[in-house]
């Protein structure tokens, strides 16, 4: 008969739609993962003490042998003895006092020692290393001058920072009570692979986008296949009883108890009815989508903030995902109270 449910497809339609439920509980799940790990990033990057010192580390190492030079020309510089030259000294002024009596011209002094130009010390080239790193970072420039001791060595200094580095890296912070590391170690054949918070939020962000996107998509078109054959129903029982398939039934005792109310009440009442039904759909819809929309944005405003050579290019695609989502969610939400809009079950 034409215009008849296809019960088979109905029947598929309502299985697809409670896996993609299921599938969407996996998603929430990713969403909050990946708001952990950008909260995680966050946390790790107003913590400066590790980019402070990683940072002066790989400029002591880039300049360790000219460091080394000038430490040595210091320590050259203190061991010297000092030339007496006071006699000499005396000599000289003397032999000009003599020549000013006698009226003759001041003695010429072609072995005069030059000025010669001003050397860079040790201490100097490593308060420069200082400011210059403090020029990039300026609210930590006190951070990078309590780690340098112009008594040390430059191999000295650098085994410091190597092992201050490596003890900091190594010390768990906590992240919504969760105690985490501040760098995840995977070994694999035999080889260690470190991944930092902020490569691994960014991923995670990148992979969800296109993943939200479908799965809203994939939801929205099952949902409205299933509410028009469901409009087209009799039996309301040829629905897959799915947690949306939540439709309202007019049951017998119902009936009985309006015979003796007035037609007005009865309509009313209905009307009443699928009202609940509707804002109970919308509150399970809105149980997966509000979940996945605000734990993306909140990933997309933390990695904004902390990321920002990315703003020119992968931001505004976030944004327009963003956009698109908040489109599928309003259109899920509207389906449920425009499709069955006037429809009501009896039993």
């Amino acid at each position: 008969m034409a215009g008849k449910p296809n019960i088979d497809a109905l029947f598929f339609l309502g299985r697809r739609v409670e896996r993609l439920f299921l599938g969407g509980i996996l998603l929430v799940v990713l969403c909050f993962v990946e708001a952990y790990l950008t909260t995680a990033n966050k946390q790790f990057l107003e913590d400066h003490s590790v980019s402070t010192i990683a940072g002066l580390l790989k400029r002591l190492e880039s300049e360790e042998s000219r460091l080394a030079d000038l430490f040595q020309a210091k320590s050259e510089l203190n061991t010297s003895p000092v030339p007496n030259n006071a006699k000499t000294r005396q000599k000289e002024i003397t032999v000009d006092q003599t020549r000013k009596l006698l009226g003759l011209p001041p003695r010429p002094f072609p072995n005069s020692p030059e000025v010669s130009p001003k050397i860079t010390t040790y201490k100097e080239a490593l308060e420069q290393i200082v400011n210059e790193l403090g020029e990039k970072h300026l609210a930590h420039r006190l951070d990078f001058a309590r780690y340098v001791d112009s008594t040390k060595q430059p191999n000295e200094l650098i085994l410091s920072l190597r092992q201050q580095l490596k003890t900091l890296e190594d010390a768990p912070t906590t992240v919504w009570g969760i105690q985490t590391p501040r760098i995840l170690q995977v070994q694999y054949a035999g080889l260690d692979y470190k991944f930092p918070f902020g490569f691994l939020s960014s991923a995670v962000a990148i992979a969800l986008a296109p993943l939200i996107v479908g799965w809203l998509g994939a939801l929205y078109m099952t949902r409205q296949r299933e509410l028009v054959m469901i409009a087209n129903l009799e039996d309301y029982k040829l629905a897959f009883p799915h947690v949306l398939n939540a439709l309202p039934v007019n049951f017998k005792i119902h009936r009985e108890l309006q015979l003796i109310k007035s037609r007005k009440d009865e309509i009313k009442n209905s009307k009443i009815n699928r009202t609940i039904h509707k804002i109970c759909r919308t509150f399970v819809i809105l149980l997966f989508t509000l979940p996945l929309l605000l734990g993306f944005i909140y990933s997309l405003v933390q990695l904004w903030e902390e990321e920002s050579s990315l703003v020119s290019s992968l931001f505004y695609v976030a944004g327009l995902m963003v956009f698109v989502m908040t489109l599928q969610a309003i259109y899920l939400v509207l389906q449920e109270w425009i499709v069955l809009s006037k429809k009501q079950f009896y039993e």
